[in-house]
Formats: C-alpha cells, structure tokens, sequence
C-alpha cells in the first residue's frame, strides 16, 4: 500500500471516529454505547498502527534520499568546506564532483568515513593534473574512517586549481561521508 493511500486511510478513520462519538450520546440501550465505544476504541488502534507504520516509512523513505552537498564558509575569506555524504541501499552509481583550491590556500585537511554491509563503494580523489592523491574503497570488510592533512609548501601549485572527486558504487548498502577543508 503506497504512503498516499494509508494517509487517505488514516483520515478517513479519523472522519468516521469524530461522527461516532455523537453517536455514544444518542445511542439508546447500554449495549448500544457499549458497542460504539468498542468500535471507537478499535478505530483509535487502527489509527495508531497506521500513524507508526507511516512514520517508519517515512524514516525508510529519508534513509533513501541522498544527502545533499554544501559549500559553507569559515574562520575567514580563504577558508572553505565541503562536505558530501549519502546513504547506499543497493544502488550502483558513478558520481564526479569538482572544488577548487585558490592560491592563498596554506592546508588541506580531507577526511573520509563510511560503512558498507554489502558490495563496495570506491572514493577517487585526483589532483587538479587528473593524478591520484587517494583512492579508497569502501567494502565489508571493515569500517573506514581516514584522514590527511596537506601543508602547501613545496609544489603548492601541483594542488591549486580543480580537483575532481569521483565516487562509484556497486550494489552498496552502506554510507559514506568525505569532507574536505581548506585554510
């Protein structure tokens, strides 16, 4: 049964509970109000089962949409952060995505977690000549969590410009979460 269907259910059972309490007030015999209460109370269970399994689709349905990535700002002009996470169920993707470093940028600091309970789910971030700077991949077999901090020194102009972040996934069911700063 699809979410609007029970949501349609759910007010129908409300509308016919709000015209049957009148109904306990006019009922005649004690057997009469006796029955009305019962059906009353039978209702408010249905309801309450439809309310629960509604939230829990609601809960399943937030876990399927994808986390959306932003870009914010702090400590001051130069400094920035992104982050990027989503939440697997069996999917197989490919993903790029782009940020740049500006010149004033002294340190980079990525850091990478996730989990995958089933299939795998590869992380690739390339320097801006398209060269490797790291490649994970995310399975079973353990739980990720990594972290590196670069100081631009030396070849700071090997990490200025557009890096590319690619992010492949074969019938994962697991998350991962990659953020990257700069300052």
């Amino acid at each position: 049964m699809n979410r609007s269907k029970k949501i349609r259910i759910v007010g129908l059972i409300a509308v016919m509970i709000a015209f049957m309490i009148p109904s306990i007030a006019t009922a005649q015999s004690k057997k009469e109000k006796d029955e009305l209460k019962k059906e009353i109370y039978l209702q408010k269970e249905e309801i309450r089962k439809q309310v629960e399994e509604a939230r829990k689709m609601a809960q399943e349905e937030l876990k399927r949409l994808p986390k959306v990535y932003h870009f914010d700002s702090f400590w001051d002009d130069k400094s920035s952060t992104l982050r990027l996470s989503k939440h697997f169920d069996g999917e197989t993707i490919k993903s790029s995505r782009t940020f740049q470093v500006d010149e004033n940028i002294k340190k980079i600091k990525i850091e990478l977690v996730g989990e995958c309970e089933d299939g795998e789910i590869k992380v690739a971030i390339l320097l801006p000549n398209g060269d490797p700077m790291k490649e994970v991949l995310i399975d079973p077999s353990a739980d990720l969590q990594w972290s590196h901090v670069l100081i631009l020194k030396e070849e700071k102009s090997k990490y200025i410009g557009s890096w590319k972040l690619k992010i492949e996934s074969d019938d994962a069911e697991g998350k991962y979460s990659l953020v990257i700063s700069t300052y």
